[in-house]
């Protein structure tokens, strides 16, 4: 029984030195160059126009719209939905960069005013205002 187990033992190790001393494997080529579809789609989908490009043109078309869009959002309990409004309709008539030029107001203060964090004063939300053509007015519950 001494020699069978010597015996086995040496195929072992036959077999371990035998599958270290193999040349590594050559890296395998490819079956095929060309990329083959996974599906078929039916037809491809028409780009979609930006939210804000078709909210600008009605904005822009009816000061009406501009109007009741304002009103909707400073009747929300969240006050800095007015401030996004306002700069929506803002961006619509010409841009910030032109109404800060017409107002006498600072750019950057403008764009952090009618952030939604924003705080901006009385004289700056009036002339702003001003130059949309619109006017702040307090009225009874």
């Amino acid at each position: 029984m001494a020699q069978a187990t010597g015996s086995i033992a040496a195929k072992k190790a036959k077999r371990s030195f035998s599958s270290s001393a193999a040349a590594p494997n050559a890296p395998r080529s490819r079956t095929s160059a060309r990329r083959k579809p996974i599906g078929k789609t039916t037809k491809p989908v028409p780009a979609s126009e930006p939210y804000d490009i078709g909210q600008d043109a009605r904005l822009r078309k009816s000061p009406k719209f501009a109007l009741d869009y304002l009103n909707i959002c400073l009747d929300d309990p969240d006050p800095g939905l007015f401030l996004v409004a306002l700069r929506d309709v803002a961006r619509a008539y010409g841009g910030m960069t032109k109404l800060a030029e017409k107002t006498n107001l600072n750019r950057e203060a403008l764009y952090r005013s009618l952030s939604k964090r924003g705080n901006p004063t009385l004289s700056s939300l009036e002339s702003l205002l001003d130059m949309l053509g619109f006017r702040l007015k307090i009225e009874r519950k």
